[in-house]
């Protein structure tokens, strides 16, 4: 494996972790707004 090689299967993990991080922080952030009501709030305020 030459250095190229390297640097972009780096960069390609990189990407997926950052990737991962993203969806579970949204996950973590829609588990709270649905703990606190928010989603509801904001359903009945577009009435």
């Amino acid at each position: 494996m030459n250095g190229n090689e390297f640097e972009e299967r780096v960069r390609g993990f990189a990407e997926k972790v950052g990737t991962d991080q993203s969806v579970a922080l949204g996950a973590a952030l829609a588990h709270v707004g649905d703990r606190l009501g928010l989603w509801a709030a904001l359903a009945g305020a577009g009435r």
